[in-house]
């Protein structure tokens, strides 16, 4: 098993199967937080629910051997800056990972719903807020696996889009999100206005497969 992690983003419109892929993408990781702003994966099975960064670190530390899974919801108005909190927490925690030459401990997957609200162009060039921004550019040596959220692909910062080895994207219908597919994967970006409910291509290493994934129960 690579040391490394590997970043992976997930766009689609409302109801076209993103969420249930996010969840059998993180759900399977020995370990994985989720910053949550709109509260839907406190109701997923697994999943611990905490409304302060202080919840977070105390169910990490309890459970660090076992492993964990935490729904995050951060205080609305603040994603950008809650997330920035969370990765400098999650970027300590890995820091022997980080120095190690095989990787001491585990992986930890870091899922970022409504990415597009926590991670903007503007959120990527704000200097008070480093903290995401080292992880999408290190955060693989430490064993942090970010997967990224979002109905809006093209409101997410291009450094995130450009750092993902792996996107998966369902149905797009605005115009300006099949725009921003098309930069990153060229004219395979016009099927993805075509795709049918739970269906999605997956873009990767240059290839591109279209599959489906099952609702969840």
């Amino acid at each position: 098993m690579s040391k490394d992690g590997t970043h992976t983003a997930i766009w689609g419109s409302t109801n076209t199967g993103k969420s249930t892929l996010a969840r059998h993408v993180l759900t399977p990781m020995p370990a994985a937080v989720v910053v949550d702003p709109v509260g839907d994966w406190k109701r997923a099975k697994g999943w611990r629910q905490a409304t302060s960064l202080k919840q977070v670190a105390s169910i990490m530390k309890a459970s660090w051997s076992k492993g964990f899974h935490i729904a995050y919801e951060p205080p609305s108005g603040s994603e950008a800056l809650a997330l920035h909190h969370l990765s400098n927490m999650l970027w300590g925690a890995q820091a022997d990972y980080f120095a190690s030459k095989n990787g001491v401990g585990h992986k930890i997957g870091l899922g970022v719903d409504e990415m597009s609200e926590c991670y903007s162009q503007a959120h990527s060039q704000t200097a008070a807020l480093p903290g995401f921004k080292r992880l999408v550019l290190k955060g693989r040596h430490a064993g942090i696996e970010i997967v990224g959220i979002s109905q809006f692909p093209q409101d997410v910062a291009t450094r995130f889009r450009s750092n993902a080895a792996t996107t998966h994207c369902f149905a797009l219908y605005e115009p300006a999100g099949v725009a921003a597919m098309k930069q990153k994967v060229g004219r395979d970006a016009d099927r993805i206005g075509q795709l049918k409910r739970f269906h999605y291509l997956t873009f990767s290493e240059g290839k591109v497969t279209e599959n489906v994934t099952k609702k969840s129960r």
